[in-house]
Formats: C-alpha cells, sequence, structure tokens
C-alpha cells in the first residue's frame, strides 16, 4: 500500500501533576503464594498450569459513567516490577489526583488488569471491581473503594477481596474479564469461564468450558475426532445488544464469538487467507457496537509477515442483528493495513476510524488516526517530538541552525553570546512540559554532580539554574564560542532520560466527550485538536487540497483561500530560511535586556537578504576547514533557492490578491 500523507490533527498536552503522583503502597496478602511458589520451583514450571505471559510494560483506562460524573481508572504495570500494579482514579471534573494506589501482589502479575463498575454489591461502599491474575494462575478480586482511602505500608483488608487458583493442567495463554466474570484460554485452545464475585468456587456452575457443541452433539464428538483448535491467543469482552459477548481469536486463525450469557457460540470465522499466509494472530481489539449501521469491527494484529518486519492489521466488519439471540455475518466484510514503520504499541477504535500507537524501538513513537480505507491519516504531535524541538535535538540540522543564527545574529555581541545561548536553553530547558525532575537529575549525576534526592527536591528554580550552569562552566563554555555545543551534548543526555522516564504505554479514547489519553510510564497525557488558523499553520501542507480538508469554511468568514494560501506559503518558505532558532533568538532578545529585539529584526532582515553570513575563520576553528566550505557553499544555494521561491510566491500573491477590498488587506 502506498504512503498515505499525513497533516498534523493535534498535540499532546501533559496533565500537571500527573508525574508527581504519592503512592500509597497496599499489600495484597496470598494463602495461595506458597504453593504456587513451591509450583514455580519445579524444572518446567508451566509445563502443568500457570499463565505463559513474559513481563511487559502495559497500561490501560477503564471510564466509569456515574450518576452525576465520569471517572477514569488508569492502571500501569512495569516490567520491571511486575507485582506490582498501580491505580489511579481520575474523576473527570476534577483536578489529576495527588495520591494513587500500589497494589502489591505476593507474585509476578499478567501483564493485564480489568476494573469495572461495583455492579455486584453496590451497597458496600466499594465502588469498583479489580480483577487480575498472576503467573501462577491466581485468579484475585479486589474491592476497590472510592476514594482510596487507604493506609500506605498496611494490608488490603482481608474482607474485601479473594482469590482462587484458575491453574488448569495446561499453561494459560489469554485473560480477560467483566464484572462477575473471569475468561481465561489456554494453550490447548479451551476457554473456560468463572463465575469471581458472583458464586461461591465450591456452588455448581462457577466454572464452565465453552464448548463448540452441545447435547447430542457432545455424545457424537465423544464418540469420533474432532480438529482441535490452536491455542488462545487473545480475547476480549464487549456488550453487544446489551449481552456479554466474548471474543477469541486462536493462533490458527480461527475467530470465535460467544454469549456468556447462554453460553453458546454466535459465529466461527476463520481468518487465514492468501495475504495472510505465513503470519500469526497475537493480538485482538473489538469495536463498540454500531446499531445504526447494524455493524461491529474487530481488529487482529498478525506477526511474521514473511520476508518483512511489517506488521499487517487486518480489519473485520462483522453485519449485527439482535433478536432472541444475537447474530453476527458468518462472511464479513475485511481489508489490510500494513504497518510500514515501527511495531504496533495499541490500538483503538473509534467511530469509523482506527487510532494506531507505534514505536520503532529507539524512543521515537508515533500516533495516528486514520479511516478504514487508510485513504485519510492524520498524524498527533507527541511529547518527544516537542521536548527534541525545544532542546534543537530533532535533527542533525537542528544544531547548525542554531549554530549559524548565533554567529550571525550576535556578531555585534560576541562577547555575551554565550550568556544569551545559556540563558536560552536554561529557559526551554525548565519550561513546563520539558523539564522532568527524573531526567535533569540523572543527567546530573551522568556529568559527574553528586546530589542527594533531598537536595534536589529542595533547590529553587534559581538553584537549579545555578547547578546546570555550574556543569556548562566547567566544560569550559562561559566564554568559548563552543557554547552551543555543550549545551548540545547536555540536552541530549536529559533527552535521552526523558524518554527513558516517559515511555508510552498505550492511550484510550472516549468516544462520548471526545478525549483521547496517552498513558506513560510516569505521566499522564490529553491530545486537543488544532483550531482554526492552527490547522494551516501547523498542519500546513503544500497541497492546497489539505486547506478543503482541514475541515475551515475560509468563504463564510469572507476570506479568499487562495489568496490565504499564498500568505501562508510564504510564511513557510521565511520560516523554512530563517529556521526555528531564529524565534527562539527573537523571544530571547524580548525578556533579555542584553540585546535589543529591535536589532534581533534587522539581521533577522538582512539574512532573508543576503543569507547567513557566520565567520569563516570561527566556523574553521569549531568544525574545521572542509566543513566550514561546505557549509558556507550549502547556506549559499539555499539562500539562492529561497530568493528564487519567495519571488514567485510573492508574484502569485500579487496576481491573486489584486481585486482584494482594501478593507480586507487591513483587517
Amino acid at each position: 500500500m502506498a504512503a498515505v500523507a499525513r497533516s498534523l490533527a493535534g498535540v499532546e498536552v501533559p496533565i500537571l501533576g500527573s508525574d508527581k503522583v504519592e503512592w500509597i503502597q497496599v499489600t495484597v496478602p496470598s494463602s495461595s503464594f506458597s504453593s504456587a511458589a513451591a509450583s514455580a520451583s519445579q524444572p518446567s514450571p508451566l509445563a502443568n498450569g500457570g499463565a505463559a505471559f513474559a513481563p511487559r510494560d502495559a497500561a490501560g483506562c477503564h471510564v466509569i459513567v456515574g450518576v452525576d460524573t465520569k471517572s477514569y481508572l488508569i492502571w500501569r504495570l512495569h516490567k520491571d516490577s511486575p507485582n506490582i500494579l498501580e491505580v489511579v482514579e481520575v474523576i473527570a471534573s476534577k483536578e489529576f489526583p495527588q495520591t494513587g494506589l500500589h497494589l502489591v501482589f505476593q507474585d509476578a502479575l499478567c501483564p493485564s488488569a480489568f476494573l469495572c463498575k461495583n455492579v455486584i454489591n453496590s451497597g458496600s461502599g466499594n465502588a469498583y471491581l479489580l480483577y487480575v491474575l498472576t503467573v501462577s494462575g491466581v485468579a484475585y478480586l479486589l474491592n476497590l473503594r472510592s476514594p482510596f482511602s487507604y493506609i500506605s505500608c498496611s494490608s488490603f483488608p482481608q474482607s474485601e477481596y479473594m482469590e482462587f487458583n484458575v491453574a488448569p493442567p495446561t499453561q494459560i495463554t489469554a485473560v480477560t474479564a467483566a464484572a462477575g466474570c473471569l475468561v481465561t484460554g489456554r494453550q490447548d485452545g479451551v476457554v473456560s469461564c468463572f463465575q469471581l464475585g458472583i458464586l461461591d468456587p465450591s456452588s455448581p456452575g462457577f466454572a464452565t468450558e465453552l464448548r463448540d457443541d452441545v447435547g447430542i452433539g457432545r455424545l457424537w464428538n465423544l464418540m469420533s475426532r474432532q480438529k482441535a483448535v490452536g491455542a488462545v491467543q487473545d480475547m476480549v469482552i464487549s456488550d453487544v445488544c446489551k449481552r456479554k459477548c466474548l471474543f477469541v481469536i486462536h493462533a490458527d486463525g480461527l475467530l470465535r464469538v460467544w454469549d456468556l450469557v447462554s453460553h453458546n457460540k454466535v459465529v466461527s470465522y476463520n481468518t487465514s487467507s492468501h495475504e495472510l499466509e505465513g503470519t500469526k494472530p497475537s493480538k485482538l481489539w473489538v469495536s463498540e457496537a454500531n446499531y445504526d449501521a447494524n455493524l461491529i469491527s474487530l481488529a487482529i494484529l498478525h506477526d511474521g509477515v514473511p520476508l518483512s518486519d511489517i506488521e499487517m492489521v487486518a480489519v473485520y466488519h462483522f453485519g449485527l442483528s439482535a433478536g432472541d439471540k444475537i447474530l453476527l455475518s458468518p462472511q464479513p466484510s475485511s481489508q489490510s493495513i500494513h504497518l510500514d514503520e515501527g511495531k504496533l504499541i495499541d490500538l483503538k477504535f473509534e467511530s469509523d476510524k482506527l487510532w494506531i500507537l507505534k514505536g520503532d524501538g529507539s524512543m521515537l513513537y508515533d500516533l495516528s488516526q486514520t479511516d478504514f480505507k487508510m485513504e485519510h491519516t492524520v498524524a498527533y504531535g507527541l511529547q518527544e517530538d516537542f521536548v527534541a524541538d525545544q532542546l534543537f535535538q530533532s535533527s542533525e540540522h537542528a544544531l547548525d541552525d542554531l549554530m549559524w543564527t548565533d554567529h550571525s545574529i550576535f556578531s555585534s555581541v560576541k562577547d555575551q553570546a554565550a550568556y544569551l545561548v545559556s540563558s536560552l536553553y536554561l529557559r526551554r530547558l525548565l519550561q513546563p512540559g520539558v523539564y522532568q525532575t527524573t531526567a535533569l537529575r540523572a543527567t546530573l549525576l551522568e556529568h559527574k554532580k553528586y546530589i542527594s534526592d533531598y537536595e534536589f527536591q529542595s533547590l529553587t528554580m534559581d538553584g537549579l539554574k545555578k547547578e546546570i550552569f555550574a556543569i556548562i562552566e566547567g566544560e569550559g563554555a562561559a566564554t568559548n564560542s563552543s557554547t552551543v555545543y555543550y549545551w548540545r551534548s547536555f540536552c541530549t543526555h536529559f533527552l535521552r532520560h526523558w524518554c527513558q522516564n516517559s515511555t508510552p504505554y498505550g492511550f484510550f479514547v472516549d468516544s462520548s466527550q471526545n478525549v483521547v489519553g496517552l498513558i506513560r510510564k510516569n505521566s499522564v497525557s490529553l491530545f486537543r485538536s488544532l483550531e482554526g488558523i492552527e490547522q494551516l499553520i501547523y498542519g500546513f501542507s503544500d497541497e492546497f487540497n489539505y486547506m478543503k480538508s482541514s475541515g475551515m469554511s475560509l468563504q463564510d468568514n469572507g476570506i479568499d483561500p487562495e489568496v490565504l494560501f499564498e500568505v501562508l506559503r510564504c510564511m513557510s518558505h521565511i520560516s523554512h530560511q530563517l529556521g526555528p532558532a531564529a524565534s527562539a533568538l527573537y523571544y530571547e532578545s524580548l525578556i533579555n535586556p542584553i540585546i535589543s529585539s529591535e536589532d534581533i529584526m534587522s539581521q533577522l532582515l538582512k539574512i532573508l537578504e543576503a543569507g547567513y553570513c557566520p565567520s569563516v575563520t570561527s566556523l574553521i576553528q569549531q568544525i574545521g576547514v572542509d566543513a566550514a566550505w561546505e557549509k558556507k557553499q550549502t547556506a549559499h544555494r539555499s539562500q539562492r533557492k529561497f530568493a528564487v521561491d519567495i519571488l514567485v510566491s510573492l508574484n502569485s500573491l500579487c496576481s491573486k490578491a489584486t481585486n482584494w477590498p482594501l478593507h480586507k488587506l487591513q483587517g
């Protein structure tokens, strides 16, 4: 599939305080831990049961709709501490909470958790139910209070949780849950339901296996060989026509849907196809049922595309009808989406669109929204991009841009250039959205500046600036023309620590409120859409069609879209020629008395007229003779291209704006 041009539709906005949560640590006792530990000491720990899950970072969000408000229950599991589950209760009408729960289990958890409203015993004062499964096969049901009024370093109240060992003879390969029901899928393809929280484990009907055959068919199959299904890869419980349905994908490509009320099979469909030959399904997502279109959509991630590292997502659309029982069409429509770059981290449905979060394994991530046919795809700017841009780390050319702008603009105040550059970097490093306590302390320690956690927390903003500036001075950059390079190195280390402490774990979508949130390792963010003129500036494309697809009705506002397009094209040429460092240095001149903004503007106009003119001698001292002359020639070619492009755009603008009324030009 050809790559689709993407425009920027929105940006990530960190939630204030989400990275400063104080954790209430509560231990969950276990009567099964000793026996589970003994089982785990066997040479083949999972051969006779348990759960076959490798530790991994995981997160999720469950939306709870109340009478007056809505709650978002966010959970996280870190692969380096797989027995600790983090839970935060976010109330839509309130600020982000200052405290959250650290639930400490005796054994590692499977990388998933299931939170829901307590509809089983709502009068108990416990608002939520939490289902988890340990790797040794012990299932827990915890009744959580709201708010989380627990005492740190205490044990979870024994009367408010229950545990049950569900470990079967073969490995558990998938797990899911809903209120009153825990479902496990096994290596042998068997799916079991446990009415945990509804019935006592010793009661008849507590555990049920979902089988294809019922009645006389079961007797016949006992007498004949039935083809075994593949291992259960993933399962999802979804509400369809006010009934709980279980969607199951098996390793052999078989998709089965079950009615959890009647325990009857709704549909069975083999997803194997020529296009998917050689691949293996690994993950399943299910959309909300669309009752207007009578459709429900599924997405299945396939690994192992032959002769390629590319992952593939197959999307299926099942026709839906409801009556005495749920009916799904046996032959759904489908299409395949090839993920050209990166590995899929998470996927969500929203109406007739897909949200896709990918990572390339080197701390670079991508969030996009696309329609099912991949005909219109938009991107959302992640915080990594913002931090990198602010610290001039976004590309190899960012440093050159800052260096050339520095030499060209500050030629009249050479003695103060190092201070101005340091002031610029400090301001950007410590601004909200960039500054991160953990990352900065790790960077200071990396530069052999030991500072205790207590000392670091007690530092004021001025104190932080002094500590950072002392390191730069220690590198010999206080009065050196290479100040930019020392700051570049410092910020490279900071950005690496920032990314390591801010790994995206997953995201959530609340279609009813148009909310899209990103759950990171140590924080939570929301995405906002670009509005009005932002769509044309930040989402600007060289294609005029983008303006038509942006949703802006320019004609209704009395604006000629073609004229505005040419104005933006001129702005784009100027912005590209000056580079991002120019606006940063101009802003610095507005708040720093050392150099006036008029002087900066004068220098910027000279750059547009004649190009960058730094001293060749100073460049040779920093990067060598050959590199200096090469950059000089590159700058000359760039200036010639800019002169031609801006001339063409200005001529086009003049021709299209000739008949504009004067009041529109003045407005």
